[in-house]
């Protein structure tokens, strides 16, 4: 299985080159972001959905389009860990 490197390497070095499909990466954050909302009452799921659509217009990069829906997963997250009792947290 070839590795991923970050830099150097030679001309005999084969990178896998891994691409990341944008629909699964919706389909893993949505459990996540279900029931999210945002402070202006925007769903989680529904802003992510609008800043791909943004993405695409620019770079329709898979990559990129699949990390455009972690937005909000890092505040999902802490707060589902730091407030777990919390309605809406988790």
């Amino acid at each position: 299985m070839d590795t991923p490197r970050r830099s150097g390497g030679n001309a005999d070095s084969r990178v896998a080159a891994v691409e990341i499909d944008p629909a699964a990466a919706r389909a893993v954050i949505a459990p996540l972001y279900d029931d999210k909302t945002l402070a202006t009452g925007e769903s989680f799921l529904a802003h992510a959905d609008g800043i791909v659509g943004i993405v695409r217009e620019v770079r329709a990069d898979a990559d990129l389009l699949a990390a455009a829906y972690l937005f909000g997963a890092h505040d999902v997250l802490r707060y589902m860990v730091l407030d777990p009792g919390n309605p809406s947290s988790g």
